[in-house]
């Protein structure tokens, strides 16, 4: 840099410093000479040498037909030189050389120099190999390419807009599925498309899911242009660029109209099915009222051993044909989307204790103990739906209780503050039974699935208990998880939004 700023002489040391880094470059360096179209090496580097794969004298004199390069590219070479001898200008350019049936990538740099002392022009050359990015940017590009000829035939809409959630680009199954046009989808003029009534959760779920970066994933409505209404389930991703920010969205839309159309109609049916049964459930109410208040009368009269044993059974037998009943009534209320949610402040102390007593009265002098704990901490006043949450309790007592015949069941309560006076109620039912097996874990909150007791007999009941809690806690908008472990018990979770007074 001091010689080209004040034009000092070139020192022989300069000298050798250039000729050290010619020489040792790994990229390739040379001077030719240019006579009509043949091109002939003065000087070359030990890199290209090694390219050409011959030692660096024999380059001297030597054409590149000779060194083996196809005349292609010997042909987009020789326009290159003559480019540079007529602009004077440095020309960059990437080649590719084939060299004995090898392709090479070089990113490149012809320079005019001078006329020879014949009046031949004289260039430099410099070639840095770059086959390896090429063959990224090539795969990539073909990629692109591919992706674009998927998205033109795939059957699902596919859509795209930048990061501000301008339309940028969909493919005509997307427009088919829509009804609308280029023109009306410009800007944010896709929006329109969606359901006015299912606006306003998707742009809570978009929201959600650009804040999360998690896909995002939504069943809704488009309304069409032509006042069509299809059900959709629109799926978007993130576009990310080489800084990481977002630099748009692309995404789904399929057509699940009819798969909807089924789904509410297979809806229907439930609830009119749920509807009926529980309709004639009443009805088997009324006469089995009657039964067991007969039973009850004729316990009240004298009785030998033999009639004392008919009227028990009868008893038993009424008993827990009105469980069975009560049950499916139970069940079909949720199904046919009666069941009402009635929340009221209790007492939760005593509300426990309470819930308690009617299962200790069930134990039959069984050698089972009972304990309970309440966190001091927990508030003593609670806002919720206490009926159901003692349905709830009872259930999971009742089967802890039918698969304990010896040994402890333990109830946990805690209360957990939230924002305000928003809370968590967490029951918590362990149980020291036989465990429940693991591949029955996923089945027990199944209707009319029962399990076999400690001793391989079936545990009786009908198999809607759990299934029951669970659709009750779902629907107070809680959650149930159970853990069980094969001779060592069983432990159910539940935890339940409430409101503290």
């Amino acid at each position: 840099m001091r010689h080209l700023a004040s034009r000092d002489p070139v020192t022989e040391t300069d000298y050798q410093d250039l000729l050290s880094f010619f020489e040792s470059s790994p990229q390739l360096m040379g001077i030719v000479e240019l006579e009509g179209d043949q091109v002939t090496h003065l000087l070359a580097n030990p890199a290209t040498a090694r390219f050409y794969g011959v030692a660096t004298d024999s380059l001297r004199g030597k054409r590149p037909a000779e060194l083996g390069l196809s005349s292609q590219n010997r042909e987009a070479w020789l326009k290159l030189f003559y480019q540079a001898l007529e602009t004077r200008e440095p020309v960059r350019f990437d080649v590719q050389n084939e060299l004995n049936g090898k392709r090479y990538w070089f990113a490149s740099t012809v320079m005019f120099l001078r006329y020879s002392a014949s009046g031949k022009p004289v260039f430099s050359y410099f070639a840095a190999d770059i086959s390896e990015r090429k063959r990224i940017e090539l795969d990539l590009q073909a990629s692109q390419q591919n992706l674009s000829r998927l998205r033109d035939i795939t059957p699902v809409g596919i859509f795209q807009t930048d990061a501000d959630g301008n339309f940028v680009y969909a493919n005509e199954p997307w427009f088919a599925l829509s009804g609308t046009t280029l023109n009306a989808a410009a800007g944010k003029g896709w929006y329109n498309i969606v359901h006015p009534e299912d606006r306003e959760l998707l742009c809570e779920e978009w929201k959600k899911s650009v804040e999360s970066g998690k896909l995002f994933s939504l069943t809704h409505r488009y309304l069409t242009p032509q006042g069509e209404e299809i059900w959709v389930k629109s799926q978007a991703i993130s576009l990310l660029g080489p800084d990481g920010n977002v630099t748009g969205y692309l995404g789904s839309a399929q057509n699940i109209n009819e798969l909807k159309k089924a789904e509410l109609q297979a809806e229907d049916a439930t609830r009119a099915k749920s509807e009926f049964v529980a309709q004639l459930s009443h009805e088997y109410r009324t006469p089995l009222a009657g039964i067991l208040g007969l039973s009850e009368l004729l316990n009240q009269t004298p009785l030998d051993a033999e009639q004392q044993d008919y009227v028990d059974t009868i008893r038993g037998c009424g008993e827990s044909l009105l469980k069975l009943i009560n049950e499916t009534l139970d069940l079909s209320a949720i199904e046919a989307r009666k069941m009402e949610i009635c929340a009221e402040p209790f007492d939760l102390p005593s509300w426990l204790e309470a819930t308690l007593s009617i299962v200790r009265n069930t134990l039959d002098g069984r050698p089972v103990t009972m304990d309970h704990s309440l966190t001091p901490a927990s508030p003593p006043r609670l806002v919720a739906d206490h009926e159901k949450i003692r349905q709830v309790l009872i259930n999971l007592l009742g089967n802890a209780v039918k698969f304990t015949p010896s040994g402890r069941i333990d109830v946990i309560v805690r209360v957990e503050p939230g924002l305000g006076k928003a809370a968590t109620l967490s029951l918590s039912v362990r149980d020291t039974g036989p465990g429940i097996p693991p591949d029955k874990v996923d089945e027990i909150f199944k209707s009319f699935v029962r399990l076999k007791s400690a001793s391989k007999q079936d545990a009786g009941g009908t198999g809607l208990g759990l299934a029951i809690t669970k659709k009750i806690v779902e629907a107070l908008g809680g959650k149930i998880h159970v853990e069980s472990k094969l001779g060592d018990g069983s432990r159910f979770q539940v935890t339940l939004p409430v409101q503290t007074v």
